[in-house]
């Protein structure tokens, strides 16, 4: 005869599936009224999911990490719509980048995640995401619609959560349906709304919100160049796609913040050096290993002004993400102009052409080249 507790275990796991083989639609932006603090309802589930998950991961003793996070957390969470959650921060020991957060304020990061990111703000972004997953009940809201929209299949499982009891069997169950969505994550709509609300939290704060896109951006990179495996983690739980990247990005500049990836990561170095013997009438701009033009005066700008303003539209793009194929050519008026992305990066001027002694289109194609290899070379010292 079958044990109650393996019965029990059937019915757990057959309710997951139908969580995951019938999911709610997720919400869109509307604004939601929320307490500002965790309810006694999201503490007790969060709390009991907490515990299944701690069953089956191994959470690390590190403090002085905890202690940096926990005070990013209150940062950032001080700024949302419920700045009352009393957060815990804790980290797992799994060799795969992820993050996700339970009702009640629990905040999971993976060891792995830690050494992926590249900067504070990187990590700030992560956060402040997680943070809006909780202010948003994304968590809340998956199971709500599962319970409703599965309530004759949950009847006829026998579990009793229709009846909405307290009891420690319902609660239990609830609990493992909260951590079959949360670790299957929410969704895009879901993931771009955490995204937006982040980068308003993070705006308010010490942290640069462009953090949260570069890293979107190295999933992105990341997740083109990953081999399917059994275990994606974060790129399975939060899909980088570009959408989020391009609303991200659009939203960052909606509230007048500039995109500046060099001020997040670490970009490739470039410099402007006045050209010996033409006291300041030329420069070159360069990588550490890179000569990517030579420039004179133009009609409006000296040499240097020209150089130090594509060396900064250089730094702001390079992203983790950025392909060869945005490096483009376009004509522009009688000129060929080099442009990252959609970004205007230099013109290549008559008087360019003349000091090469070739002509404007050759000049344009030496120089996207030469931005191209400075590209390789970032990612080669990326890899290595």
């Amino acid at each position: 005869m079958q044990k109650s507790g393996d019965r029990q275990l059937i019915r757990i796991l057959l309710v997951a599936f139908l969580l995951l083989r019938f999911p709610a639609e997720l919400p869109g932006r509307e604004a939601k009224p929320v307490p500002r603090g965790s309810t006694a309802k999201e503490k007790e589930l969060g709390k009991e999911s907490a515990k299944d998950i701690e069953s089956k991961l191994k959470v690390l003793d590190d403090k002085e990490t905890v202690d940096k996070l926990s005070a990013m957390v209150k940062e950032i969470s001080a700024i949302s719509e419920r700045p009352e959650i009393a957060y815990q921060v804790k980290i797992i020991d799994q060799d795969v980048p992820n993050a996700f957060t339970l009702p009640g304020g629990y905040i999971y990061v993976t060891k792995k995640l830690l050494d992926y990111v590249e900067s504070d703000h990187e990590l700030a972004g992560i956060l402040a995401h997680e943070i809006a997953h909780n202010t948003k009940l994304h968590a809340l809201e998956s199971l709500a619609k599962a319970k409703k929209l599965q309530l004759a299949q949950l009847l006829a499982l026998g579990v009793g959560i229709a009846a909405g009891g307290s009891s420690g069997m319902n609660i239990a169950v609830f609990a493992q349906f909260l951590t079959v969505a949360v670790m299957n994550g929410y969704g895009v709509d879901a993931e771009e709304e955490a995204d937006i609300a982040a980068i308003h939290y993070l705006a308010k704060t010490q942290y640069n919100p462009v953090g949260l896109l570069t890293f979107l951006e190295r999933l992105a990179r990341d997740e083109s160049r990953r081999p399917e495996g059994p275990d994606p983690g974060i790129f399975r739980t939060h899909p980088p796609t570009r959408k989020r990247i391009e609303d991200a990005e659009a939203e960052i500049r909606s509230l007048g913040l500039p995109v500046n990836r060099g001020a997040v990561i670490e970009t490739p170095a470039v410099t402007v050096d006045a050209v010996p013997d033409t006291n300041d009438a030329e420069v070159q701009v360069r990588t550490k290993k890179v000569v990517l033009f030579h420039l004179t005066a133009g009609p409006v700008q000296s040499a240097r002004e020209r150089g130090e303003e594509s060396a900064r539209v250089f730094s702001n793009m390079v992203g983790p993400d950025l392909k060869m194929y945005e490096v483009q050519i376009r004509k522009v008026g009688e000129n060929p102009v080099l442009y990252l992305r959609t970004q205007r990066l230099v013109e290549a001027l008559p008087s360019d052409a003349k000091r090469a002694g070739k002509s404007q289109a050759e000049l344009a194609d030496e120089w996207q080249a030469a931005v191209k290899n400075a590209l390789w070379e970032q990612r080669i010292n990326d890899i290595y």
